[in-house]
């Protein structure tokens, strides 16, 4: 994705939680139930079966929303990822969270697009609130 084309997406999605909400918006307008919690994450009941269903939709709403979603990540945000993942986790456990070791950067960049690292996601859904208030969650990287 361009350096305009980025650009463009956070001038139109200053904050995380805003791309999260027209993603929401756009998968329940195409008949899926989702929920966006404010770490800006996405919920979805699915049931058994629909799960490409969802992944189709899904990429075809982050392309009407712009994000080129075949486009590899840069090394540079992969980097700034990296040691803001780190850095949160660092964070969580400090306020009492187990969070497991952070991965190497070549493991953390090899699964970035199929199972990255996101230490938040470690805490406990009824905590959630809580961890992303103690250790802010890093900006979106997009």
């Amino acid at each position: 994705m361009s350096t305009s084309s980025l650009s463009a997406l956070r001038k139109k999605y200053p904050e995380q939680i805003d791309l999260a909400r027209a993603r929401a918006a756009c998968l329940t307008s195409k008949g899926w139930p989702v929920s966006v919690s404010e770490d800006a994450s996405i919920s979805a009941n699915l049931r058994p079966g629909t799960e490409e269903s969802y992944d189709d939709d899904d990429r075809t709403c982050l392309k009407e929303l712009g994000v080129d979603v075949d486009a590899p990540p840069s090394d540079a945000l992969l980097k700034r990822a990296y040691k803001e993942s780190k850095a949160g986790a660092e964070c969580l456990r400090s306020a009492g969270w187990q969070i497991s070791r952070a991965p190497t950067y070549v493991t953390f960049k090899d699964t970035y697009d199929s199972d990255a690292w996101y230490p938040w996601a470690e805490v406990p859904l009824e905590d959630s609130e809580d961890a992303i208030t103690a250790c802010p969650a890093p900006e979106p990287h997009y």
